[in-house]
């Protein structure tokens, strides 16, 4: 019996240090994922260049809208 509560005992120790090695490991990853996405600019939930959105996304039914725009003036 006290060979079973040493082998647990053994077992939880390497599990606390594989958790803390897991723990780190992820917060470096996050670090670097961070770094990469700020440089790419990922997250920029806002498109700033409307026109240009409109072209890419909507295309001939954008150009069909705006065709006439410049008439009502």
């Amino acid at each position: 019996m006290a060979g079973m509560n040493t082998f647990v005992k053994e077992l939880k120790a390497q599990h606390k240090e594989f958790m803390r090695k897991q723990k780190k490991q992820a917060g470096v990853k996050r670090r670097e994922n961070k770094k990469q996405d700020d440089e790419l600019e990922l997250y920029n939930p806002h498109y700033t260049d409307a026109p240009r959105y409109a072209e890419e996304y909507y295309g001939d039914v954008y150009r069909a809208t705006t065709r006439y725009d410049n008439d009502w003036d």
